[in-house]
Formats: C-alpha cells, structure tokens, sequence
C-alpha cells in the first residue's frame, strides 16, 4: 500500500483530455504503456524522461463516465482568499486539506440527556451550531468549553475501488486546543464526511466556516479490495449534510 501523491490526487480530480499509446523506446512495435491523461504537459514529461514515442494520440469529446474523486475539487493551496488570510485548503503534497460547511450539531447537558450511539435521542443531546461573521468578514461557529460538535465536510466524495484514506487534524487548530477526529474513509464510499471537532480547552472556541479544517490522506492498494464499502451497503453511504450514528 502506497500513499498518493499530489500529482495523482489532481488526476483523480481533474477529467481527462488525452487518451494516448506510448512505444518502448527503441521498440516503436511495442506498446510501453497506454491510458488516459488529464494534463498534455504531463504526458510530455514522460515521453521526454523515457525517451519514448507516442504512438496514437486523441483528444477525448467525452469524460468516458469518469467522475471526479473530489467535489468540488481546488488544484491549489490555498492560504488567501481576497486577500483575508485563511486555515489553508485544497491540494498538498500527499494529501488534500478539506474545507467545513455550514451546517453544525452541538452536544450539550442542558436537557440532562443520554448519549447512545445505538439510539441517538437529538433532542435531548444536541443542539444546532450557529454560523456567525465577525469583523474581519470570517464565518465561523462557537463551540463551548469542553464540548464537542459534529460538521461535515463541503467535498463530496468517491473513493476508488483500490484506495482508503486515513483524516487528520490540521496544525493550526491542534496548536489551538481542538481535535480534529474523522475515521477513516473506505474503498467506494460515497458522500459529505462527517467532521467532529472537540474543544479541549476552558475557553470557548471560533471554528471556521469554509476553510480548512483536515487534511484527507490517500493510500492506494495492491489491488482493489475483494469487498468494497459499497458492496456490502455501509449505512453511511451517499450521505449528504450531517448524519447521526446509527446502526
């Protein structure tokens, strides 16, 4: 199992535009590789690095039924936006910084309910977050003292057949007492993640609306798994918005 890379993440996100045959070099008969690439300047790199001749070229009309990884996706990382800085986001070197959405549940002890992950009473245990902007224009929510929310990622995603990926928190929020908690995310899932975010500090807490808030690890296998997440139908496959534990 290897972890992926940026240069993978982007071609996972970005559609294909070139479907093309490479010859072995000094064997113009011989086919060394062939497929698809979403980036002429990458096909460029390889041909030049292995000395090689391209056979056939064709500009793809259509996206083949292929579908982006990440949605929606951005290339870059992104540290500003109109010139506001924000908690980075989007590609990094092996990995892809996810942003938070809007939409917040709360846990709280003022109706002196039960947590019970097999029967979740909402009512008694949580409450809605309330996105708020500041002075400087940020969005943000305010998570209590010792208390802990649920979220959701603003990325939709499809996870390959042959691929798991491991979430972790980002610096500037474990520098700042939060923990950032995501379980890992199986071949073939489908949908928003669920993002929980602890305050582990004595003081209340802003936490970012629309800005990174984890960093999306992706570690492809050997081979595609015998089972995937969607074969054996994982209760929260294709969810949408934030989606309470069940079983």
């Amino acid at each position: 199992m290897s972890i992926m890379n940026d240069r993978w993440i982007i071609s996972q996100c970005i559609p294909p535009t070139h479907m093309v045959v490479v010859a072995t070099p000094g064997i113009p008969d011989v086919c060394a590789w062939a497929g698809l690439t979403h980036e002429k300047s990458v096909l460029d790199r390889y041909v030049k690095s292995q000395h090689a001749v391209v056979i056939t070229e064709e500009i793809l009309e259509k996206d083949l039924e292929w579908r982006p990884m990440i949605t929606p996706f951005i290339r870059d990382c992104v540290r500003k936006v109109d010139d506001n800085k924000v908690i980075s986001f989007g590609v990094s070197s092996f990995g892809y910084d996810v942003r938070l959405g809007n939409e917040f549940k709360i846990f709280t002890n003022a109706n002196g309910g039960i947590i019970d992950p097999k029967r979740l009473d909402e009512s008694a245990v949580l409450i809605d977050g309330i996105v708020r902007f500041d002075k400087w224009g940020d969005r943000y929510v305010i998570l209590p003292p010792n208390s802990y929310l649920l979220g959701r990622t603003m990325e939709h995603f499809i996870i390959p057949r042959d691929v798991m990926v491991v979430c972790l928190g980002k610096s500037t929020y474990a520098r700042s007492g939060a923990i950032v908690n995501v379980t890992p995310i199986e071949a073939e899932f489908e949908g928003n993640v669920v993002i929980e975010i602890s305050n582990s500090t004595t003081l209340p807490m802003k936490v970012y609306v629309g800005e990174g808030v984890s960093q999306f690890l992706f570690f492809k296998g050997n081979a595609p798994c015998m089972v995937s997440y969607k074969d054996r139908g994982g209760k929260y496959f294709g969810q949408s918005g934030i989606t309470l534990p069940k079983v």
